[in-house]
This record gives structure tokens, sequence and C-alpha cells, in this order.
């Protein structure tokens, strides 16, 4: 904010109250926020929106004019255009989709090699290009792609209690600067077999007994 783009300078020929000059700024573009000193021509950033890249091109016209307006006489302008290009740096750390953040899936032991059970969501605000995921420790039962697929790395025979993993998300280095944001994923194998129940036929000792009813 009130940050100091450049100073303009102008001349004017005639001396006296025809000499004063007056800096203004015309056409300012999208949602930049600038400023001049009308009298030194000092040009100041107020404020703006730099993530998008169509906002990081500023443009303008700064104008200076002699006295205005003395016993209508019309004032005397010139004007140049201004354009401030704005660096694109790695400011924001990568944001997770909330479904990704501590995500749990449960996965059959039915699932086969490479069968997709889950997939990571993310964005940064700084580039368009997508987060790349990773896994900081090891898993022999699910494999972590660069994209965010989750997949079954290996034939799930038995079902086994929860694990859980390290993962990494990081964006796209921008003058060297990048940002990786960790996170837990965990799984449960469960059996895909139901349970059955087995009935059995209770045993009886000695001879049947019989009552019969009298009236």
């Amino acid at each position: 904010t009130n940050t100091l783009l450049n100073d303009f300078d102008a001349a004017d020929g005639e001396a006296g109250l025809f000499g004063s000059l007056v800096y203004t700024l015309e056409d300012v573009s999208h949602s930049a926020v600038l400023t001049i000193n009308n009298i030194t021509g000092e040009v100041f950033l107020v404020s703006a929106d730099y993530e998008h890249p169509s906002e990081r091109v500023i443009s303008c016209r700064v104008c200076v004019s002699d006295w205005m307006g003395m016993d209508h006489v019309e004032a005397l302008s010139s004007c140049v255009n201004f354009t401030i290009y704005v660096s694109n740096i790695n400011d924001n750390i990568p944001v997770l989709a909330p479904s990704t953040k501590n995500a749990h899936v449960t996965i059959m032991e039915t699932a086969s090699l490479s069968t997709k059970v889950f997939q990571f969501e993310g964005w940064d605000v700084d580039t368009s290009s997508s987060l790349v995921f990773s896994s900081s420790s090891s898993s022999s039962v699910v494999s972590i792609a660069s994209d965010g697929a989750v997949v079954v790395a290996k034939d799930l025979s038995e079902p086994q209690s929860t694990s859980t993993i390290d993962v990494m998300a990081c964006d796209e280095a921008i003058l060297g600067l990048r940002h990786c944001v960790p996170f837990s994923f965990s799984f449960t194998i469960v059996s895909s077999v139901s349970p059955a129940l087995t009935a059995e036929t209770p045993a009886f000792s000695g001879e049947p007994h019989n009552e019969h009813l009298r009236s």
C-alpha cells in the first residue's frame, strides 16, 4: 500500500501563474488503485489484486496541465502512457480441498492392483499449474501418483488394521521459491466375505419322553 511507483517531472516555459502545473491520472485499468500527487507528480500504488494473470499489468495515462480556468483561458496539457508490470512471486501456500485433509478410506480386500481408491485435490493461487503430491512415508499397500491419485499397489489377501501415511502437496517453484503442505491419509482394508451362522442340532440324552393329556 502507498508504494511510490514513479515521480513524473514536467516544465512549462511560461513564468508566473500560467507556469503552474497540475498532474492528474486518467484511464486507470481494472481494479488497481493509483493516486497521484497533483503538485509533485508522484504516482503511488494504493492497492490491487495481482494474483490473477490479467491483473499483473496496470496501465494508465499521466497528464500535466498548466493553469486551468483563469479568465476562461483553456488549459494546455500533455499526457504520457504509464504501464506497470507486476512480477509474479510464490507468496501463497497450497490449499487442500476439505475432502483431502486427513482423508480416510475403506478398501475392500478384493480390490485389484492399480485400482484407484482416492483422489487428492488442491490448488495454488500463484500459478495455474496443478499441485504435485508425494508420500513422505512408505506404504506397500497403496501408492500415490504425482497428480494425487491413490491406487492399490499390492494384492490384498487379508484385512488389516488402519494404516496412516504422510503426504506432501507442493506447488510449482517460482523464482526458486516453492511451498509444500504436509497432511495425513489413512486407510483400512476390510474383508468382502460376510459372516456365516452355523446351526447345530441340540443333543438329548435318555429315552424320549411323551406326555399324554387326560380329560
